[in-house]
């Protein structure tokens, strides 16, 4: 029996397709009151039912090509839309410091980026400024109520297991 490539990427994508369907189906049945949800959401369904055609009762080439156009502009459609958002974010993201700061723009002379408070002490990974100097040189200087060194203090909590 020879193995039908596209059958099988058919197979495949119908199963993903299902399993995403029945996950969606509770935020689709509530779509009568926010027709963007089913216009979002809806088209993936007509997809998967495509793609059960072509798995269960393969259809002439006509409707094979119309329902991988169809899929190809579906998933499209998810990507840019996905990737737009990523870039608005992206962009708003990397204004936030300007804005904090009354709309100065990020030096130009920084040296590296900062945390005003260590990563390792709880500090936001996304809160950071303009640092001049070394990376290192924050953490040497003895800090209260120990008068240890950041790098004493994380040195004593032991680092991970020499075998990971």
């Amino acid at each position: 029996m020879r193995l039908n490539i596209p059958r099988v990427i058919a197979s495949l994508l119908a199963l993903g397709a299902c399993f995403w369907g029945i996950l969606l189906s509770p935020l689709v049945a509530e779509s009568s009151e926010k027709p963007m949800v089913f216009l979002t959401f809806g088209p993936g369904y007509v997809v998967t039912l495509g793609y059960l055609i072509l798995v269960f009762i393969p259809p002439p080439l006509p409707a094979r090509l119309f329902i991988w156009g169809l899929s190809v502009l579906v998933q499209g459609a998810w990507l840019v839309w996905i990737g737009v958002g990523l870039v608005q974010r992206l962009v708003k993201g990397g204004k936030w410091w300007s804005d904090r700061n009354g709309g100065k723009p990020w030096p130009k002379d920084s040296v590296h980026d900062s945390h005003p408070r260590p990563l390792k002490d709880g500090g936001d990974p996304l809160f950071i400024e303009p640092s001049y100097d070394s990376s290192i040189a924050p953490h040497m200087i003895p800090q209260p109520p120990d008068g240890l060194t950041d790098f004493q203090r994380w040195g004593a909590m032991g680092g991970r297991p020499r075998d990971q």
